[in-house]
């Protein structure tokens, strides 16, 4: 960003894989990573950051479904926790995607989910997957609270934000019970 007249200029470009559909990205609280969420592709390529001169370089690919979930997917949000240790990704199936009975069934538990993922302080990587039912359909937002104690779901197809609470020092989520109803939630801001 130019300082003074506040212009924007294209310092390097890393080109997605052929379908993935790059759709949010995050930076590392220490500001040595980008992490990138593929809606189409399920996945989160995480980038090495150069804050000196803007350049970033990708290290790594990570599904974010469970490796014998083979039904199509979306994956929409990623959130890092503030102290960097954790990663979360969401996934979710959007209606007028054609599904079999079994895989109806499986979505409810393995598509509509919250992912959880260790992140390496040294290399970025994300490691150890947990995946965790959304309590709802189509995550399509999340957000953690500013005191990094709790993940809020928007799950825009049924109407409500759902509370989970951050287990420490796992990084696991746990729905509380505690949920808002609210039509077709897509955002949430802290004031």
């Amino acid at each position: 960003v130019d300082n003074e007249t506040g212009r924007l200029e294209k310092i390097c470009v890393a080109a997605a894989r052929k379908f993935d559909e790059p759709r949010h990205l995050t930076f590392s609280p220490d500001n040595q990573f980008v992490y990138l969420v593929n809606e189409r592709g399920n996945s989160v390529r995480t980038f090495t950051f150069d804050s000196s001169n803007g350049m970033i370089h990708p290290v790594q690919v990570k599904q974010t479904l469970p490796e014998t979930y083979v039904a199509p997917a979306m994956a929409s949000e990623i959130v890092i926790r503030g102290d960097g240790k954790y990663t979360y990704v969401s996934n979710s199936v959007h209606e007028g995607m054609e599904t079999t009975p079994e895989e109806a069934y499986a979505q409810q538990h393995e598509k509509e989910t919250i992912v959880r993922f260790e992140n390496d302080p040294k290399t970025g990587f994300l490691k150890n997957p947990v995946h965790v039912y959304c309590e709802g359909k189509t995550p399509r937002f999340m957000t953690i609270t500013p005191d990094g104690k709790q993940l809020i779901v928007a799950n825009m197809d049924s109407d409500a934000l759902k509370f989970f609470d951050i287990t420490i020092p796992s990084g696991i989520p746990h729905y509380t019970g505690q949920s808002i109803a609210t039509g077709s939630p897509c955002s949430i801001v802290f004031c």
